[in-house]
């Protein structure tokens, strides 16, 4: 990644809105700032490398090569892409999961787990599959929130999943709400630099529990 000299006429130049409410009819001369590799970011990144760096930046030039292609501001990550990313890492996330669980346990032992409004649920579901001829076991049709009900009865499963701690109620809260809000367009994943922030955390959770599920 190439790295600007300090004093080379490559220049960005940004007006804070502060600025701009103060300040509209004067000259934004003095705000330039030097383009440096702090602002810049290969087009080779990993979207999931690149959320992090965000958070630092606000703002990033995307590079191909040694051109400037584009630039992602952290609003970028709540676009569909991002969503698609997020989406398939809570989906392997259950895959795997789900795995473990039909592995160890079978499916009366997790339906027992299960409070009444969930196991009525989760044998709703079953019988309906089951009707469209569909071969699926009753785990198969537990939720994101069955399943982290489930397995937050087994202390030995979720410490071997990686999900031990006192914490784990709110790990499984911030995952499943964020698999809602990938789920709806409606609603946001970054609309503010807090919501990114707590994206960052869940994307590293995400990423390390499907280490550890594999």
């Amino acid at each position: 990644m190439p790295v600007f000299e300090e004093n080379s006429d490559c220049i960005l130049g940004y007006v804070s809105q502060e600025h701009l409410r103060k300040n509209h009819s004067k000259s934004i001369k003095g705000l330039e700032q030097p383009i440096t590799h702090v602002r810049l970011i290969s087009n080779a990144t990993p979207v999931t490398d690149s959320i992090a760096k965000i958070m630092d930046s606000r703002f990033l030039y995307v590079l191909r090569g040694t051109s400037i292609c584009g630039l992602v501001t952290y609003a970028d990550f709540d676009k569909r892409p991002v969503r698609s990313l997020l989406y398939a890492l809570i989906s392997e996330l259950e895959k795997r999961l789900i795995q473990r669980m039909e592995d160890e346990k079978t499916s009366e032992y997790w339906l027992g787990k299960l409070n009444h409004s969930g196991r009525r649920n989760v044998l709703k579901w079953h019988r309906q599959r089951k009707a469209q001829g569909m071969q699926l076991s009753e785990v198969d049709c537990f939720s994101l929130e069955n399943i982290f009900s489930a397995i937050g009865r087994e202390k030995a499963f979720r410490e071997s999943v990686g999900l031990e701690g006192g914490d784990y109620e709110e790990t499984a809260r911030r995952i499943v709400e964020l698999r809602n809000k990938v789920a709806h367009p409606g609603l946001d994943l970054t609309a503010t630099v807090e919501e990114l922030n707590e994206l960052i955390g869940i994307k590293r959770t995400l990423i390390e529990l499907l280490r550890r599920a594999s």
